[in-house]
Order: structure tokens, then sequence, then C-alpha cells
């Protein structure tokens, strides 16, 4: 009978900690339906200014807009009008995306990696934000999710989205 207790307390405890290691992996509960606004921001690894291109996409339910920087340096700048479709569209993909504020484990320490962060908003005022850095095969920060389904759906809307990251830089 003591061993009995003692099975299932070990039982509950194992699984207990499985759901709190997950519960940063599973839906997050947040309402994509509820925001009105997305912004998301690719961070470049470090190299050569010529090769740089970071860039920020904001979507509303009427326009898709993207910024893009040479470290800083502001190359091009366009907006593009979308159908509701589209912003609804991109609120699925984010759904289906799994986002959620995330933990990783430590990162050792890398240098030269690639950023994403990710920003809701309802009504102008901030609902969401997080964001990771990939290195050396590492992540860190707080954001988790496809963010790779949600960048392809957010420059598919952007015709000439290559073309604004070959802009030269003249600097």
């Amino acid at each position: 009978m003591k061993n009995t207790i003692i099975s299932l307390l070990i039982l509950f405890f194992l699984i207990s900690i499985i759901g709190i290691l997950l519960s940063g992996c599973v839906d997050s509960g947040l309402d994509i339906d509820s925001i009105d606004s997305a912004v998301y921001r690719f961070q470049d690894s470090s190299v050569d200014p010529y090769y740089h291109r970071s860039y920020t996409i904001t979507i509303t339910e009427s326009e898709v807009s993207i910024s893009v920087d040479v470290y800083g340096d502001i190359i091009a700048e366009k907006n593009y009008s979308i159908v509701n479709e589209d912003f609804e569209h991109i609120k699925t993909v984010i759904k289906n995306a799994g986002v959620s504020n995330t933990t990783y484990p430590e990162n050792p320490g890398c240098a030269g990696g690639k950023g994403e962060s990710l920003s809701f908003y309802v009504k102008e005022e901030l609902f969401f934000s997080g964001d990771v850095y990939h290195c050396g095969g590492s992540d860190s920060g707080n954001l988790g999710g496809d963010l790779e389904s949600i960048q392809a759906a957010l420059t598919a809307l952007i015709p000439d989205f290559e073309e604004l990251l070959a802009i030269e830089y003249l600097k």
C-alpha cells in the first residue's frame, strides 16, 4: 500500500513537471481575433553592410508596409493596400503558428545570429510582444511558435519583397 501511494505521488509529480514544461509550447490562449495590427521584425546577422538586410513589416486590416534597413539606415519603405481577407488570413496563420511567450534554455553565448520579434496591437495598445535570437543552432529570448510560416505569409503580401531586399546600400 505504501509503495502504491509513493508511486502515485511520483507519477503526479512527473505529470505536473511535464505540464509546466509544455505550458510555454502549447496554445498560449492569445485572442488573435481581437488584434487590429501586427508588427514582425527580422534582424539580420552581423555581416558586411553590403549583405546585411533587416526589415520590419507592419500589417493592419487595410495595409501592409515594409521598411528595409542596413544597420538602421533605411534603404526602402513601401505601403500596399490589402483587403480584409488578407488580414484575416494572416491572423489564421498566426493562430496556427502557436505563437506564445516561452522560455529557452540558457544560451552559452553566441555572436552573429539573426533575430525576430513579433508584436500585436489592439486599438494601438500593445497586446503581445516577444523576440527570439537564433545563433549557433540555439535560440534565446521569449518568443515561441512557427515564425517561419508567419514570415512567409507576410512577405507573400509584398509583391516586390525580393527586389526591396536587393536594393544596393550606398554609403
